[in-house]
């Protein structure tokens, strides 16, 4: 009995096993056929002939985790599946992503990578037609998988138009297969810097929404202090280059 006792209290009294050292971290973002956003998130052919991600978040991102002694291993995948990744243990955290209930319900956020905001950009008879679904430019087009421009779109109370990528909803608005479109401020920038958009567009800032780095539940409960050490991190990378700054207005 007393052997028994004793074997029970040194059972207690063990610490648990620690985690294995953290080395790198697996993060999942846009995948090349909707990360078509140049300076902030798109790939690039590398010397091996691989796809490689390159912009200002990996940027950012790369010294973040130098800073820490670790590195980063990215995929790319349509968004939805990176938020089901995260919560099935596959990856360790995606970007970038504005923060919603719904994320904060399975994964952790990090400080804002950068700040940004949404917008309504309409053609001039936008604001002046009514809501009739039967014509196209009551219709406001949002991105696909962009669950948080989707449900700002929703509440201007229009029929909506869903696609795949920013390229498209600018040329359905330029094609008045649209009234306007719902997007983010940053990345419609970064894209109108490749495409011509001959209309007219109006502006109407929505609300702010800083883009931010989303960590699995899991992850961080294993690596307790890995978060205050990124935001740390990320705070002193934020400071440094210049290039990492958002791409100025371009309508």
């Amino acid at each position: 009995m007393l052997k028994t006792l004793s074997f029970l209290l040194l059972f207690l009294v063990l610490p648990a096993q620690a985690a294995d050292p953290l080395t790198e971290i697996r993060l999942q973002t846009l995948g090349p056929d909707t990360a078509r956003f140049p300076g902030l998130l798109h790939y690039e052919t590398d010397a091996n002939g691989t796809l490689a991600l390159r912009g200002r978040y990996r940027d950012l991102l790369d010294c973040t985790a130098s800073q820490l002694g670790i590195r980063v291993v990215y995929t790319g995948k349509p968004f939805i599946r990176a938020q089901r990744d995260a919560v099935s243990g596959q990856i360790h955290g995606f970007f970038p992503a504005n923060r919603t209930a719904r994320r904060n319900s399975f994964a952790i956020p990090s400080e804002p990578l950068f700040e940004d905001r949404k917008v309504l950009l309409a053609r001039p008879e936008f604001s002046k037609g009514t809501k009739d679904p039967r014509k196209l430019t009551n219709y406001i087009g949002v991105m696909r998988g962009a669950q948080y421009e989707q449900a700002l779109a929703e509440t201007l109370e229009h029929p909506l138009s869903v696609v795949d990528s920013y390229e498209q909803l600018l040329k359905m608005l330029e094609t008045r297969r649209v009234g306007a479109i719902v997007v983010s401020e940053m990345f419609i920038n970064s894209t109108l810097t490749y495409l011509d958009i001959k209309v007219d567009l109006r502006t109407k800032v929505l609300e702010q929404a800083p883009m931010y780095a989303y960590f699995s539940q899991a992850f961080v409960d294993q690596y307790p202090t890995f978060l205050d050490q990124f935001n740390n991190a990320l705070d002193h990378c934020r400071t440094i280059p210049r290039p990492l700054q958002p791409p100025g207005q371009h309508f």
